[in-house]
């Protein structure tokens, strides 16, 4: 199992991440099922990564 050091995970604030998800819809033309399933491939590598990395 890969090693997981806490110290190099960040997170946003909710007002960041609303910020993003407007730029990702508005100007960049990403529509909420694009982004739904970006992030859903996002969890599944990181999972895939932790467990069989």
């Amino acid at each position: 199992m890969a090693s997981f050091d806490s110290d190099s995970v960040t997170y946003l604030k909710q007002q960041e991440a609303a910020e993003i998800d407007e730029t990702l819809m508005g100007p960049l033309g990403f529509s909420v099922d694009q982004l739904m399933e970006l992030a859903g491939l996002s969890v599944a590598t990181s999972i895939y990564e932790a467990l069989l990395g």
